[in-house]
């Protein structure tokens, strides 16, 4: 198969802005936004592509395995300049930047003193954690090295909608909540100092007089992507193709459209014929179900109920686009979307989640999760020469060699370029 993309950028006249990479050396554009990125889903490649193509480093962090913190694959984990905060279940498990265990941060459970972690966000400024309680409602906040400060018992969202994740942003709470009838908005900001709920984007999805007063069949609870960071916040809601950037005075502005013309997933079919009709099963078509906005590209992950799973590479320098599928597509799998490692040649690098498809980033470096398994079995059927061809991994060998079925995943981590 071939792609068929076209990119149309508007260059009608010079802002200077900085990219949202989280890197103390932000890239410099001239551009006028919104920017956009019409992409032709309707043909991809199935070439995985290089990384090289990408990256120009790649680490590999195992994480610690003990008997209070063993771990299999995960789903939900932060990364912060000096730790990794991993969101198993309800527990939520602090790492170092090396891999080396911390703690649980607390109690598990639904009595009095005990937290169950549905959503959390991170103020690595403060060192401050924030813990939306999955089955209590509250915000629990604590200190990195666990200590409870304090239970935020007022709503951080009305009362009659239902809170999908939180993230922090600017001394407030940014809060995502599920597409459902009569929900009045879909992402909030609440204020940490004032106590108060300040609405970002109201609910513009309509629905009739009998959907809403109707239980809908199917529920889509992951439809909200966002990226924190140093000065703005980038979200999308589901079925959008507009990434919107919010600044610090909470002023929301377009600045990626993305157009997937007919192959689009749109909202009237999904709420007729997947959301209250389960008959025939849901519509054909594609919704971008993540982002991530580096310092020189733009990585989405599009999904769809019927079809592959997809994702592009957007090139902010050159304004080209890459889109990689899976080769061996099974409607049953996870179809995770690989690039070949021809770095260091050890193991191929994920680059999304499995089944959610969340991108992972933090100062202009992707993450993702390697089972045990398939790192020991990789890494056991490489070459004595690949292992030793940099002193990272002649340093790391004693460490790789190591890792069994039985350890706890590995982080890789790719230096992007």
């Amino acid at each position: 198969m071939k792609i068929n993309s076209t990119i149309i950028l508007l260059f009608t006249s010079l802002l200077i802005i900085e990219s949202c990479s989280n890197s103390n050396k932000p890239k410099t554009q001239f551009l006028k936004f919104p920017i956009s990125i019409d992409v032709n889903l309707g043909k991809a490649t199935i070439d995985s592509g290089n990384l090289s193509d990408i990256a120009k480093r790649v680490e590999y962090i195992p994480l610690q395995t003990t008997d209070s913190a063993f771990l299999n694959y995960f789903y939900d984990y932060t990364i912060t300049r000096d730790y990794f905060f991993i969101r198993d279940d309800i527990r939520l498990l602090e790492f170092d930047k090396k891999g080396i265990f911390r703690k649980n941060l607390f109690k598990n459970g639904r009595g009095p003193g005990e937290t169950s972690a549905g959503s959390f966000a991170v103020d690595d400024t403060r060192k401050l954690i924030y813990v939306l309680d999955v089955y209590k409602g509250d915000i629990k906040v604590y200190y990195y090295d666990g200590k409870y400060i304090k239970t935020i018992n007022k709503p951080i969202n009305s009362s009659d909608q239902r809170t999908a994740s939180i993230g922090y942003f600017n001394n407030s709470l940014f809060v995502t909540t599920i597409q459902f009838p009569m929900v009045r908005y879909l992402f909030s900001c609440f204020d940490l100092i004032k106590d108060s709920i300040r609405i970002v984007q109201n609910n513009y999805y309509k629905y009739d007089k009998i959907q809403e007063k109707k239980y809908p069949s199917l529920i889509y609870s992951t439809n909200q992507s966002f990226q924190v960071c140093d000065s703005v916040l980038l979200f999308k809601e589901w079925l959008s193709d507009t990434i919107f950037s919010l600044n610090n005075n909470l002023i929301k502005a377009p600045k990626y459209i993305i157009g997937l013309g007919n192959n689009k997933l749109n909202w009237e079919g999904w709420r007729d014929h997947g959301m209250f009709n389960l008959a025939g099963g849901p519509p054909l078509g594609y919704w971008i179900d993540s982002f991530v906005e580096a310092k020189s590209f733009i990585f989405f992950v599009f999904s769809s109920f019927k079809e592959p799973r997809l994702f592009a590479i957007f090139n902010k320098e050159t304004g080209s686009v890459k889109v990689l599928a899976n080769k061996y597509y099974d409607p049953r799998a996870n179809n995770q979307i690989y690039l070949k490692n021809d770095l260091d040649n050890i193991i191929a690098f994920p680059l999304m989640s499995k089944t959610v498809g969340t991108i992972f980033y933090f100062d202009n470096c992707l993450y993702s999760i390697i089972e045990s398994k398939d790192f020991a079995k990789a890494y056991t059927s490489v070459s004595v020469k690949s292992k030793r061809a940099t002193k990272y991994l002649r340093d790391m060998a004693p460490v790789f060699g190591k890792i069994d079925e039985f350890s706890n995943p590995v982080i890789m981590k790719v230096h992007l370029k």
